[in-house]
């Protein structure tokens, strides 16, 4: 046998494993296949469709771009790059990836509708609506995959009927699609509608009722009413439909955490870090859910895990980890973290312009590990935004006092009591002012006596 004939039974071994769910055996098959063929463009794509069942999105993504890049006139590699592009939130690289497309074949449906979904991701609103009617104009029909794809612009600038709309035509268009009925329930429970809303979901439901995509939107719309046992319900059926659903898991677990469930909440993020070992947001919620339950031990390992790969995160999921750097720095800081969070803080700081409540907890944590000046500095900054902020000047007078700067100490005490003058915070730090005042004193006529003395 030769090695081609070798390296084409490895890629039919891959195929029947993938079949049947074998997804860590055909990913070996594939591998060996492509060490023998390693320019072979389908099997390159075949192994990116097998870690994306995987659920890995950013070695999927990889693969893809190498099957692209093999055969940059075929269709099928640039959409799956620009369909992981999308969902992995690299508005640019979908947008590349669907604009090649359309160089090859300018009256593709899915690039139109993904060339749309990027601009509206990127928040070129504008763009977007001219690439709906440059698809409009390319293509001999109405898509109803560009009309659902507009819609989503349209629905984040509050274009409320126009969305809808849009909505309803791409249903009367595709009847079939559940995501166009799915958007319009959606939309209508956002516009005070939410029996109109539930009334949708209950017809797709009866009419599908094991469809796991509408099982799981109408968990969230249950979310965004308010009923969270009817959301953790419909997510109870969704996994036993579909028992290693990722997002499942995840929204099972915040509403766990949200409704006080802690050992649950526990369990279903234990679930979400196995299928998917470094998911930023379970591993802080799981955090979250030690923290209610203080244990502290637990706690302050994940988070040592958290800031091992913080790096990372910022670099894969720059957007996530930018977002969630309050949150971590408030779980550091729950864990007695303290050093740790103001590292992360002042990070955050040379990144983006730092908020109010972020300089508030960086004078926490430089506080908590004894650095007064850093506190200090942290504390002024907040008052420069927020000029009757109490706990700054709380913390202020206290850091004077434990420096014994009794000057600046009254300077801060002055201007907290204008703003506050009934806080017994700060009058009882007034009493320890002058306690202070009063010592010294005494402190230095003794001094003075006993020079003398000599």
């Amino acid at each position: 046998m030769n090695e081609w004939q070798r390296a084409e039974r490895h890629a039919d071994r891959a195929l029947d494993l993938f079949d049947r769910g074998f997804l860590e055996e055909a990913e070996s098959e594939l591998r060996k296949a492509l060490e023998i063929q390693p320019e072979q463009a389908d099997w390159q794509f075949n192994l990116g469709l097998t870690l994306e069942a995987a659920q890995r999105d950013q070695e999927a993504m990889e693969q893809f771009e190498r099957a692209a890049a093999l055969a940059p006139d075929q269709v099928h590699p640039n959409l799956a790059v620009g369909a992981m592009a999308i969902r992995l939130n690299q508005w640019p690289k979908a947008l590349a990836a669907f604009e090649m497309i359309l160089s090859i074949e300018s009256s593709c449906e899915e690039a139109h509708a993904g060339r749309i979904e990027s601009l509206c991701g990127a928040g070129e609103h504008d763009e977007a609506e001219a690439a709906f009617y440059l698809a409009e104009m390319a293509m001999e029909d109405s898509s109803a995959m560009c009309l659902q794809a507009i819609a989503t612009s349209l629905i984040t600038r509050r274009s409320y009927p126009r969305a809808e709309w849009c909505l309803r035509k791409a249903i009367r268009l595709a009847p079939d699609i559940p995501e166009a009925p799915v958007q319009l329930a959606m939309l209508l429970a956002e516009t005070s509608r939410s029996n109109d809303a539930l009334r949708i979901f209950s017809d797709l439901l009866r009419e599908r009722p094991d469809d796991v995509p509408t099982l799981l939107a109408s968990a969230k719309l249950f979310v965004k009413l308010g009923r969270l046992p009817e959301a953790m319900g419909r997510l109870d059926r969704l996994l036993r439909i579909e028992p290693i659903h990722l997002e499942a898991h995840e929204l099972l677990a915040n509403l766990s955490l949200r409704s006080h469930h802690y050992d649950r909440a526990i369990l279903e993020f234990q679930l979400v870090l196995r299928l998917h070992p470094m998911q930023l947001t379970a591993l802080l919620g799981l955090a979250d859910a030690l923290v209610a339950t203080q244990r502290f031990i637990e706690t302050r390992k994940l988070l040592e895990l958290a800031l091992q790969q913080w790096d990372r995160f910022l670099e894969l999921s720059s957007s996530i980890a930018i977002g969630e750097t309050d949150h971590l720095a408030n779980l550091l800081l729950a864990a007695g973290m303290n050093a740790e969070a103001a590292t992360v803080l002042d990070a955050s700081m040379e990144r983006e312009t730092p908020t109010v409540d972020r300089w508030r907890s960086l004078a926490m944590a430089r506080f908590r590990s004894g650095d007064m000046e850093g506190g200090s500095r942290a504390s002024r900054a907040v008052l420069r935004t927020d000029a009757a902020c109490l706990r700054s000047m709380h913390n202020l007078v206290l850091a004077s006092l434990m420096q014994g700067r009794l000057v600046h100490a009254a300077s801060w005490l002055r201007r907290g009591l204008a703003s506050h003058p009934r806080d017994e915070g700060l009058r009882r730090l007034r009493i320890r002012c002058w306690a202070q005042r009063i010592l010294r004193h005494i402190g230095i006529g003794r001094s003075t006596r006993a020079g003398s003395g000599h």
